[in-house]
């Protein structure tokens, strides 16, 4: 599956989240997003993680404990990864090719994808 289009059916599983859900889990994946531009490995960004403690100040953004903003932010990703799936298998392919391109264009493919709602 493309990478766009999951990152199309993530972003519309994003928006129909409840308003904290969705305030919640948009604020701490741009903090983390933040984080990874800053850092080169994976290592570093874990070592950021323990040293700066940045979860527990989004907790307290958010008016909660940690395990409190933990505990959504899993849910929330299997939710997201629940309807992810679903929405994946419902998803069409179509091979239009040989409706738009004549023979002397056999190198280029183009599909018809069927998006659920």
């Amino acid at each position: 599956m493309s990478d766009y289009l999951v990152k199309q059916l993530t972003d519309k599983i994003v928006r129909a989240l409840p308003k904290e859900k969705k305030d919640i889990y948009n604020y701490v994946m741009r903090m983390e997003d933040d984080i990874e531009k800053e850092v080169a490995t994976s290592a570093e960004f874990l070592d950021y993680l323990r040293s700066e403690a940045p979860h527990k100040l989004a907790a307290e953004h958010f008016e909660l404990t940690l395990s409190e903003l933990l505990q959504i932010m899993k849910d929330v990703e299997i939710d997201i990864d629940q309807q992810l799936t679903s929405m994946m298998n419902e998803v069409k392919w179509v091979d239009c090719t040989d409706f738009f391109y004549s023979a002397s264009k056999k190198n280029q493919k183009v599909f018809y994808v069927s998006l659920p709602k």
